[in-house]
């Protein structure tokens, strides 16, 4: 074999485990970083759609902002015109609690 001793290492469990990990925990940590950027951009997004619905909402004559069966209408309108972020909250849901705080004002 050319003078060359072949050497075996054996690690035990608790080694490998280690070494594993030490491998595979900065990979977790890259992943992690992307999906919390892409939650953040997310949030953007939805930030922007709900500052850009209610400003849609409030600028409508007051008369046309009192009731809810008016928010109800346009928040389906509201619904179809933008595109929201999956949420536990339907977009309808979603958009009623952004306007009914607002509805009289």
């Amino acid at each position: 074999m050319n003078g060359i001793a072949e050497s075996k290492v054996h690690l035990s469990d608790e080694q490998l485990a280690a070494s594993r990990s030490a491998i595979v925990a900065p990979a977790l940590c890259r992943i992690g970083e992307d999906s919390r950027s892409i939650r953040e951009a997310a949030n953007m997004i939805d930030r922007e759609t709900r500052r850009k619905v209610i400003r849609q909402w409030m600028s409508l004559p007051k008369d046309k902002r009192q009731t809810a069966e008016q928010a109800v209408e346009f928040a389906k309108k509201a619904v179809e015109q933008n595109e929201f972020q999956p949420s536990r909250r339907g977009p309808h849901d979603r958009v009623m609690g952004w306007l009914l705080p607002r509805m009289g004002r």
